[in-house]
């Protein structure tokens, strides 16, 4: 159990690090590229 909480934790820190550079981006992107980049995200998390 102290693996996974540790390997949570870091990766909740990596998500913490990147979030704020992903929103940077995704708000300089069109309509429909936040479309076409939306679905393939929620293609990713249907697998």
């Amino acid at each position: 159990m102290a693996r996974a909480e540790t390997m949570l934790t870091l990766g909740l820190e990596a998500v913490r690090q990147v979030r704020p550079a992903f929103e940077a981006f995704y708000a300089v992107l069109t309509d429909e590229q936040r479309r076409m980049l939306d679905e393939h995200r929620g293609r990713r998390h249907r697998h």
